[in-house]
């Protein structure tokens, strides 16, 4: 439930985010079109954070049952500088 809540704090900073959804550690979220998830994928990379890219347009999380509040928040934080940049 936490990681739900932060990803629709995300959401509501970025506008470009949309259908938040997920149960657990297994969330996802759509962008506007392929280039634009392709992008925000790309950045997290290069911050050294790994997602999923699904259909055209959707992101999801698949963090290892292992993963620290604190691994989680340095990827929500990547997250939001790069869809901070990408609007810029």
């Amino acid at each position: 439930a936490w990681l739900l809540y932060r990803l629709d704090e995300l959401a509501a900073r970025h506008p470009a985010i949309r259908d938040v959804r997920g149960r657990g550690l297994m969330c996802a979220f759509s962008l506007p079109d392929t280039p634009t998830r392709d992008r925000f994928i790309a950045g997290l990379a290069e911050r050294g954070i790994l997602v999923l890219g699904c259909g055209r347009r959707s992101v999801r999380f698949r963090p290892a049952l292992t993963i620290t509040p604190a691994e989680l928040e340095r990827a929500l934080a990547a997250a939001d500088q790069v869809l901070a940049a990408a609007t810029a």
